[in-house]
């Protein structure tokens, strides 16, 4: 990354918020499509570096939320993270609209398809939908170049609900530039597996690379399952197996080519994903806390099933109760009673794509 300060980051995540404090100047549309099309023209060439000419060198460009941890910032960096993407898919940009912006750049709504090559008889190995994904673009000189994109559906529409908010004319226009995006919650201390974070292939960046850190919950029939998916799964080699599916598109074959990625490794990432599923428990001297270690921008995960087993019985003022609803990222608590050893089993709800399963959590006698 070339002269890019912490403040210019925020500035291109907050996209909407320095429009609200003036009026933004018209733009020629014709030329920010053009722009777009000559992105999608270098991607399609199927070689990095064409498509790093309409990127400017501070880029901000992902896959995943990365409002928060920020990994895929700079164009080289951008480049070298997606150059498997690059090499072996298509991309198709719909663009729905475009609106001008105060600072003289322009926030674009799009429809993203990246379909997975081979394409045989006019069809793609498989297709991926992001909508809606979002483009901002500035001038260099006479050129419009992108610097900053995602295709995350979540922070996408984020940003573009930030983008069409009333002006807020309490706010001073520096606050406003310098304001981050929401952040993703970080995963709770010794619930993620280092496996999930180290890099694997040559390309590859650990699971985070697609799927976020927690990964977040997905409608995506065909992408975005590794928590239902991988939490169905009997272990780390039943895990590997599932990887290497003809419908998975030989997207893992780069990671799976890594010696270092074990079975133990996949075994340490499936029972995470086990963990994101169903929930997670931690027993202390006087309670026992339930956590939500989803992503906050994961729907709340609400309890449907508590019970105390043994000795244990529930308070009538337990902090969890059938019926809680946990957001991503926090914790309900129940002080237990009885003095002899006991259990507790919860379950959280069913929600889209996942369908969580009892816990059941073996405390010392009190």
């Amino acid at each position: 990354m070339t002269g890019a300060s912490p403040r210019r980051l925020l500035a291109a995540a907050a996209i909407g918020l320095a429009a609200a404090v003036a009026p933004a100047a018209a733009v020629d549309e014709a030329a920010v499509r053009e722009a777009l099309q000559r992105c999608v023209a270098g991607w399609n060439d199927h070689e990095p570096r064409a498509f790093g000419d309409c990127l400017t060198a501070d880029v901000w460009f992902s896959e995943a939320d990365d409002s928060f941890y920020k990994r895929f910032v700079g164009r080289d960096k951008v480049l070298g993270m997606f150059d498997y993407n690059i090499r072996n898919s298509d991309l198709h940009w719909e663009v729905v609209r475009i609106k001008p912006l105060a600072d003289g750049s322009v926030a674009v709504q799009l429809k993203q398809r990246v379909g997975i090559l081979p394409l045989k008889d006019g069809k793609y190995a498989m297709s991926f939908d992001r909508d809606p994904s979002l483009a901002r673009l500035r001038r260099e000189g006479k050129v419009w170049k992108v610097y900053f994109f995602t295709s995350h559906r979540g922070w996408a529409r984020a940003l573009i609900d930030e983008l069409d908010a009333p002006p807020k004319a309490t706010t001073p226009p520096e606050a406003a530039a310098v304001r981050p995006a929401p952040p993703t919650a970080a995963a709770p201390a010794g619930a993620e597996p280092a496996a999930y974070t180290t890099p694997f292939g040559d390309r590859a960046q650990g699971c985070i690379y697609c799927h976020g850190r927690p990964p977040a919950l997905s409608d995506d029939p065909k992408r975005g399952r590794i928590v239902a998916a991988g939490a169905a799964a009997a272990d780390g080699a039943a895990l590997r197996r599932a990887m290497t599916q003809p419908r998975v598109g030989g997207m893992m074959d780069n990671a799976l080519a890594d010696p270092s990625l074990t079975d133990e490794a996949l075994e340490e990432i499936r029972r995470w994903l086990v963990t994101l599923r169903d929930g997670r428990a931690e027993v202390r001297s006087d309670r026992i806390l339930i956590h939500n270690p989803r992503s906050d921008r994961d729907p709340p995960a609400r309890i449907v099933q508590l019970r105390a087993e043994g000795d244990w019985r529930l308070p009538s003022d337990a902090g969890c109760r059938v019926g809680t609803a946990l957001a991503g990222g926090s914790s309900c608590e129940i002080r237990m009673t009885g003095s002899a050893g006991g259990a507790l089993v919860y379950r959280f709800a069913d929600s889209p794509g996942l369908q969580p399963q009892p816990v059941r959590v073996i405390g010392p006698p009190r």
